[in-house]
């Protein structure tokens, strides 16, 4: 037995010795290569790289055949409508979800709808066809080269900005990688061939966390990049009526700007400015702004949201004055093949939508705010699940199977689903993180400014997520959240990318024993 004992040991001292030889064969390694690219790293170079690198990711996805786009999940009639197309007769007969459309003929656009930003775009995007092909076809190509030439200034921005804050050659290579894996997925790029709104929403965040972030170091550019802020804010926020929770959120953190203690006059002015148009933006997006929100996600805030994670549903229904009968819609969704209950039901107009609203929901989750942190815990996972399983990448010409999702550029997507941690735990321990990694204590020498505009862009991103998956629970319980997640997903996926170069520059003054900078 003792011998035995003694073998284990020696082999687990061999094993920690084998380990600490590769580490620092590791440390050896970055070391010779922030000497050799001492001279030529700059985060400009990062970001350029990166950016490169997205578009070659975009060009191959979107514009090189076998064409990668998103199928529609039966949700894309209205924008249709009221962007003024419809299906060819052999597209309109495939199955919801099974193919990616990539043509369209023109039609006569239906009125009403509200303003959108995304629906703007659909327009200039087909007027950019009608000049190169005057016909009655509209090819949604036209509409990915328009989020494209938005696209890669706003990966441009974000990737220099996060890479300031490296000090080393291999740290901004590392965050480089990192924002490529992370931003150029085909769970995001996909949406760039499609009607769906989800490419506004991931290159507006992009552009607002850029921006933020460029705040960081003081300057006399402050008043023209506030007055970018407020434009693409505002362009984020006016895209549907959910996104009026970014804009507000915005507008605080704008405010945060006047208290900045190098903060010239101008700068202060253009910071309340900006804060007053997206304060606009969002007040007009939630009185005319477009909205996919129907009487269906009215029954679903009811049966999938507030009665979801009731412990007593009879009692639950009580509160709002409504009959224990209706305790069997717990859970019932009207997006079901077979729902068990349909939301124009006529027995539900009395004694069932009348009792309920949306500032009452707001003070039910205000009193049992554990039953909303349940119901974001379920918002957390869906996040992470962005990429749909139903709806296919290729279109029907290509050969494949329905509902066949190419496996190019999904790297960060499969390792979403299948390793991160998919909890508010995460996020919690990140914010943490986070904080003390910027805390006063831990970096003194840091200017006050550039600790408190990285910090306030990070607890803005992450309000952002949360606040807008709470918004969407509010109006549609958890039966939509598949639809509104990747919000929240590029939320999580900013976040992360600013606390891992946080923890990449801290790491290397560690080691290094160098001055902070």
């Amino acid at each position: 037995m003792v011998k035995q004992t003694e073998h284990g040991a020696s082999v687990l001292t061999r094993i920690l010795s084998l380990l600490k030889s590769f580490l620092e064969i590791l440390k050896n390694l970055r070391r010779a290569y922030n000497r050799r690219m001492k001279r030529h790293y700059s985060a400009t170079a990062v970001a350029l790289t990166a950016t490169a690198v997205c578009f070659l990711a975009a060009v191959i996805l979107l514009f090189v055949p076998r064409y990668i786009g998103v199928a529609d999940d039966g949700s894309l009639n209205t924008v249709l409508q009221h962007a003024g197309l419809k299906y060819q007769a052999a597209d309109s007969k495939q199955p919801v979800g099974a193919y990616f459309v990539k043509t369209y003929q023109r039609a006569a656009p239906a009125a009403g709808g509200g303003f959108s930003t995304h629906l703007i775009l659909i327009r200039l995007a087909m007027g950019l066809d009608s000049l190169f092909t005057p016909d009655n076809m509209f090819d949604v190509r036209f509409l990915a080269l328009i989020y494209l030439c938005l696209y890669l200034p706003a990966v441009w921005l974000l990737v220099k900005q996060a890479a300031l804050r490296a000090q080393y050659a291999s740290e901004g290579t590392v965050i480089g990688a990192a924002a490529v894996l992370l931003f150029s997925d085909v769970s995001y790029l996909a949406y760039f061939n499609s009607l769906y709104p989800q490419a506004v929403w991931l290159i507006g965040l992009l552009y607002c966390c850029g921006l933020c972030l460029s705040l960081q170091m003081p300057g006399r550019a402050d008043t023209a990049k506030l007055a970018l802020l407020s434009i693409f804010g505002a362009g984020l926020t006016l895209c549907e009526q959910h996104c009026a929770v970014l804009g507000f959120v915005l507008a605080v953190f704008c405010l945060r700007q006047i208290g900045m203690d190098h903060a010239r006059r101008p700068t202060r002015v253009a910071a309340v400015l900006s804060a007053a148009v997206l304060i606009v933006a969002g007040c007009g997006t939630l009185i005319g702004g477009s909205s996919r929100f129907s009487q269906d996600s009215k029954l679903n805030s009811m049966t999938t949201g507030v009665l979801l994670e009731s412990s007593n549903p009879e009692k639950t229904l009580a509160e709002f004055g409504i009959d224990a009968r209706f305790e069997t819609l717990t859970d019932i969704s009207s997006y079901s093949a077979y729902p068990l209950v349909k939301a124009d039901n006529s027995e539900l107009k009395r004694g069932f939508y009348d009792r309920y609203s949306t500032p009452r929901l707001m003070l039910y989750y205000a009193r049992h705010p554990a039953s909303m942190g349940m119901l974001l815990e379920l918002g957390v996972k869906s996040a992470f699940h962005v990429r749909s399983d139903y709806c296919g990448n290729y279109e029907s010409s290509a050969g494949m199977p329905a509902r066949s999702r190419t496996p190019l550029f999904a790297l960060a997507s499969n390792f979403r689903m299948r390793s991160a941690p998919q909890t508010l735990g995460y996020l919690l321990v990140v914010a943490i993180t986070y904080s003390m990694l910027l805390s006063k204590w831990s970096i003194r020498r840091l200017p006050r400014q550039t600790r408190t505009v990285a910090l306030n862009t990070f607890w803005a991103v992450m309000a952002a997520g949360l606040l807008h998956m709470a918004y969407i629970v509010l109006r549609s319980g958890t039966a939509e959240l598949s639809r509104y997640c990747l919000i929240f997903s590029v939320c999580i996926d900013l976040f992360s990318l600013l606390a891992a170069a946080e923890i990449l520059h801290r790491l290397n003054v560690l080691e290094t024993e160098e001055g902070e900078k």
